[in-house]
């Protein structure tokens, strides 16, 4: 008996001294779980202003014990960039190149500085002049600074700039089927709207020169669209087989009106050229587009969208847009099935997509001459902290119409979220 004691007390004594053991590992295994928290050390007081003006302090007071070092310009350059200190930045970025010429990057980092500021002319006559040795990493520069340019002058709305730019990437690229996806599509932006202003101006052999260019790098609707426009005084049927490749595709960015117009024109010179074949097939054609505009479609101009708020707010790192809107029946026509369909696009790129029936504000089928319910879209975006374009990301609503769900869309309206 006194023995089977004294194992129990040796099994009691070495349970004891393990459970002991692991209760002592415990905090080492959650070391970092006890350890105080120190708020100097967080990424968030890094970026914060307060610390930013300290090390910009900090290096000011070096700079006066190496004045000649072009390091420490560059290191109070790139905090005055974080500071939002834009002319700050760009006085030391100009320093640093007068102690060090030879350090291309830092042309390259004054070029960005001038982007921000939108000294886009001076930013471009920068990188024209310099006197480097074009290496391969130098030209991938010049084509990344290039492409921020270009992206700047569209938004900035200088689209001859823009183009002249992207004949500049041309040459650094023989075979053009090479040109990356992102330069194209920042030209192909920038060449649509230069079309117009062509147009615009009279240079028709320019406006066609310049589609023809585009519609190798996305032969979509708008540019047959346009063509067809600019052939229809020189070349109705020519004008034609355009409007109608069109029509068969996307026919809710065509302008009924002249599509009936130019049908008109052809039916009238087929009667003078007593052809009475093709004259019949034009009234054929017209009564059949009559017929879908009365019984499928819908014209932009059938429905207005009345913007009634309209705000952003920024509360990094997101972004949030508040729109109230509503839409109005400009028509004769009560619609008893008539869909609503919002499209939300970043970049040009669709996110998601929504439908619902579109009611008045006693929640019944929208009538004649009447105004819709108020619709109320919030929707929040993240901004990304790490580029320096965040302000050049385009958020777009776009706003369809259809009378039932079997029938193609039209688009009425975009709300672009700045």
């Amino acid at each position: 008996m006194n023995n089977r004691k004294i194992k129990g007390y040796i099994k009691t004594f070495f349970i004891t001294i393990v459970v002991l053991n692991v209760v002592a590992f415990i905090p080492l295994l959650f070391h970092d779980f006890f350890v105080q928290f120190d708020p100097s050390l967080s990424q968030s007081y890094l970026n914060s202003p307060d610390y930013l003006n300290m090390e910009a302090y900090k290096l000011q007071q070096l700079k006066k014990e190496k004045n000649k070092d072009y390091k420490i310009n560059i290191e109070l350059a790139r905090i005055y960039m974080r500071l939002n200190y834009y002319v700050l930045a760009e006085n030391e970025y100009k320093e640093a190149i007068i102690k060090e010429k030879n350090k291309s990057f830092i042309y390259f980092e004054l070029a960005q500085c001038y982007l921000i500021q939108k000294k886009y002319d001076e930013a471009l006559t920068l990188i024209e002049n310099l006197q480097f040795k074009n290496t391969t990493s130098l030209i991938n520069n010049k084509i990344k600074f290039y492409i921020e340019l270009m992206n700047a002058y569209y938004h900035n709305e200088e689209y001859y700039k823009g183009y002249k730019i992207y004949n500049k990437i041309k040459k650094y690229y023989p075979d053009t089927n090479k040109i990356p996806k992102v330069i194209k599509k920042i030209y192909y932006k920038i060449g649509l709207t230069l079309v117009d202003e062509y147009v615009i101006n009279g240079k028709l052999e320019k406006a066609f020169e310049l589609l023809h260019e585009l519609i190798q790098i996305n032969n979509s609707n708008i540019i047959n669209y346009k063509l067809g426009l600019l052939y229809f005084e020189q070349d109705p049927k020519k004008a034609l087989d355009y409007f109608e490749k069109v029509y068969k595709s996307d026919y809710s960015i065509i302008n009924f009106d002249l599509y009936k117009r130019l049908l008109e024109n052809l039916q009238m010179d087929a009667y003078y050229r007593n052809d009475i074949v093709e004259m019949e097939l034009y009234k054929l054609k017209l009564n059949r587009l009559n017929f879908n505009l009365n019984t499928k479609y819908i014209q932009d101009d059938d429905f207005t969208i009345n913007i009634l708020k309209s705000k952003t707010y920024r509360v990094y790192p997101i972004k949030i847009a508040i729109i109230d809107f509503e839409i109005r029946n400009n028509t004769n026509l009560n619609y008893n099935n008539l869909m609503l369909t919002l499209l939300y696009e970043t970049n040009d790129k669709i996110k998601k997509e929504t439908s619902f029936k579109l009611l008045n504000s006693k929640n019944q089928p929208i009538k004649a001459n009447e105004t819709s319910k108020k619709i109320t879209l919030r929707e929040v975006y993240f901004i990304n902290n790490e580029r320096n374009y965040e302000e050049y990301d385009e958020y777009k609503i776009k706003i369809y119409l259809n009378k039932n769900k079997k029938i193609e869309r039209t688009l009425i309206g975009t709300i672009t979220l700045s």
